[in-house]
């Protein structure tokens, strides 16, 4: 068998390209400095020890990982439950082990919903144990076989086909990358790396055969429902089966942060340290600098003293970090906030008429429809009547107030036009910040974080 089964689609490997950035994101600080010179390029001349100390010293103030992980919340505040008389009690038993590792349906769509708003795109894949020879479906039941969901990170999705089929537009295939544990020996288990192709009636699995890399069936099946039962969510569609962050600006305004913070870090290692000067002394003298130790010369014009930082550098570090930190706060909030309602398209207008018109409520009723599908996809494995209705959080949006100036009040603090204390006292009487904020404590964080200024120093030397 050729390796074209292993081949990502090129649609699919333009887009692993962003979605590096947001899963290093994700993965902190440790992952920051794994990464090393992807994000964190090392300057001409800087030797390969002096790179190392810099990157370790690095640490990431995670704007983007917060504003992910702030959404996700908001949509799975309350549980994610199904309509009433919409499912029969089979249903009712699967959703709380949706998957087969004991987790609800309103855990296993958390992980869902937070993976397509790292990557763009996310899959639900629903999976049947291959059934019994000759048995009937209450054999099956009865030996516990049953449907069950399985989440497909984006990356994981490698290939597919969509061909229109019948007047609408289908998918055909689908090609998963998979990783397996299996025993090897008696107390150790080996990672096996093998690639799933999904068919509307036939499924295959392939495994590496030789050295080569070349690729062929290890086992197959035929599958039941005549259709592909992997089903996308999307946050920011870009292409059939393909996304993209919709935090990418996000993203790349945090990694710039992470450069700019290392940058700032690194000079004040340096600027907190003056350096010993001298003149006047000959270029072989042995100058030992110590407390209790007096610098001495023969030469009557000899000078010793400091060099230190003027810190003007220091300052500018300080008010770019700031500035990104602004900038990061501004699209972080983008997909909360209300869009102004006299500039809406008619989907909008829809959405609004459901709760509202944030970009998250869309995002929620993706989810919905998504779940829906895969739920309906389920009861066909068993040929259930059944048409489960999710109930997705759609009023997180009231929690934060929703006031749709919210978005120009960040955008005047960003500009420059209001003090950092009234976008505070606006965004604590909208509800944004709790009743305890305090801007004093506040400054007081955002400074540690940034690093203390030197003050003025002054570059030049002092005689002693």
């Amino acid at each position: 068998m050729s390796n074209d089964v292993a081949t990502p689609l090129l649609a699919h490997s333009e887009a692993a390209k962003v979605w590096r950035k947001t899963r290093a994101l994700m993965g902190g600080t440790r992952a920051m400095r794994e990464a090393g010179q992807t994000f964190l390029p090392q300057f001409d001349g800087e030797s390969d020890k002096a790179y190392t100390a810099r990157l370790d010293r690095s640490v990431l103030t995670n704007y983007y990982r917060r504003a992910v992980r702030n959404v996700v919340s908001k949509v799975f505040a309350d549980e994610l439950l199904l309509e009433d008389g919409t499912y029969g009690e089979q249903i009712g038993q699967w959703v709380e082990d949706v998957d087969l590792q004991g987790n609800h349906l309103s855990v296993f769509a958390r992980a869902v919903f937070q993976d397509a708003v790292e990557a763009g795109v996310s899959f639900v894949l629903v999976d049947h144990p291959p059934g019994l020879e000759g048995a009937t479906l209450a054999d099956e039941r009865e030996a516990g076989l049953r449907p069950y969901m399985v989440h497909i990170p984006a990356e994981r999705v490698i290939g597919w086909r969509v061909e229109r089929v019948g007047g609408t537009v289908a998918l055909t295939q689908v090609r998963i990358l998979e990783s397996v544990d299996e025993p090897d020996g008696d107390f150790n288990v080996s990672e096996i790396e093998q690639i799933r192709v999904i068919e509307p009636d036939w499924w295959r699995v392939y495994r590496k055969v030789n050295d080569s890399g070349d690729w062929a069936i290890h086992e197959q099946g035929p599958l039941s429902l005549g259709s592909v039962p992997l089903f996308a969510f999307y946050t920011h569609q870009t292409g059939e089966m393909v996304g993209e962050p919709p935090f990418e600006d996000l993203a790349d305004l945090n990694i710039t942060h992470w450069q700019s913070a290392s940058d700032q870090r690194n000079i004040l290692s340096f600027a907190r340290v003056p350096m010993l000067s001298a003149t006047g002394i000959e270029e072989d003298s042995e100058i030992v600098f110590a407390p209790n130790t007096v610098l001495q010369s023969s030469n009557e014009n000899a000078k010793f003293g400091f060099v230190e930082h003027s810190g003007g550098a220091i300052q500018a570090g300080a008010a770019d970090l700031v500035a990104l930190e602004e900038a990061m706060a501004v699209l972080s909030l983008e997909p909360i906030l209300s869009k102004a309602p006299g500039d809406q398209t008619a989907t909008e207008r829809a959405i609004n008429e459901a709760s509202s018109n944030s970009q998250l409520v869309a995002w929620a009723l993706g989810l919905k429809d998504t779940l829906e599908n895969a739920l309906l996809a389920m009861a066909q494995f068993r040929g259930l009547p059944d048409e489960p209705v999710v109930k997705p959080n759609l009023q997180f949006e009231e929690a934060v107030g929703g006031d749709a100036d919210i978005q120009r009040l960040l955008e005047l603090r960003v500009a420059g036009e209001i003090s950092r204390q009234t976008l505070y006292t606006e965004l604590t009487r909208r509800g944004l910040l709790s009743d305890e904020f305090d801007a004093d404590t506040e400054a007081e964080l955002l400074m540690a974080e940034g690093g203390e200024n030197n003050g003025n120093l002054d570059e030049e030397s002092e005689e002693i």
